[in-house]
C-alpha cells in the first residue's frame, strides 16, 4: 500500500494495487513478531480485523463480523516468496480456511488485542491506507458502540413505492 499510485487508482480502481504488490514480492519476507493477546507468534506478515469483509465483498477475516466483539488476527507465516504467492492466492480465492487446515503456514486467531513489532519498522495500512510503520497496536475496545441508522420502512410502504415505480 505503501507503493500505491492512488492517482493511477482513481483510474483503474482496484487493479492498481497489482504493481505495488508485485513489488513487495522483489523484497526478503519480513519477520514479525505479532503478540495475540498474551501470546508471542512469528509471522512474515499479518492481518488483524475486525470485520469479515474488506473492499466490499472480499472476505479477508472468515471468522469475525462487525456485529461480534473482538478482533481475528490472520497471520502467515511464509518462509520464502513461492509460499507468500502461494498464501496471497489462497486470500483471494477466499481459502484461507482451507490453507491454514491443509498447509499449517497460516493461523487464525480470535482475539481482543495485538500487538505487531519487527526488528526493523514494516510498512502498515489501515483499510487500504499507508498507516505508518511497526510497532503497531490494536484493540478491540471495551465498550459497546452505539449507532443511530434509519429505521427499516414498514412493508406497507415498500409496496407503496414498488407501486409508484413501476
Amino acid at each position: 500500500i505503501a507503493g500505491l499510485d492512488h492517482r493511477l487508482k482513481n483510474h483503474v480502481g482496484k487493479a492498481a494495487n497489482a504493481a505495488p504488490m508485485i513489488g513487495a514480492l522483489a523484497h526478503p519476507v519480513d519477520t514479525l513478531t505479532v503478540t495475540v493477546d498474551d501470546t508471542d507468534h512469528e509471522a512474515s506478515w499479518a492481518v488483524i480485523a475486525n470485520a469479515c469483509h474488506y473492499g466490499g465483498s472480499f472476505v479477508m477475516a472468515p471468522r469475525t463480523g462487525i456485529r461480534e466483539r473482538g478482533l481475528q488476527a490472520i497471520l502467515f507465516k511464509a518462509r520464502n516468496r513461492g509460499e507468500l504467492v502461494s498464501q496471497l492466492m489462497a486470500l483471494a480465492m477466499g481459502m484461507l480456511d482451507e490453507r491454514s487446515a491443509r498447509h499449517g503456514d497460516v493461523e487464525m486467531l480470535s482475539c481482543m488485542r495485538a500487538k505487531v513489532t519487527a526488528h526493523k519498522p514494516v510498512p502498515t495500512q489501515i483499510d487500504g491506507d499507508a498507516f505508518g510503520s511497526t510497532p503497531m497496536e490494536i484493540d478491540a475496545g471495551a465498550a459497546d458502540l452505539h449507532l443511530i441508522v434509519p429505521a427499516r420502512p414498514a412493508p406497507q410502504a415498500l409496496r407503496l413505492r414498488a407501486l409508484t415505480l413501476s
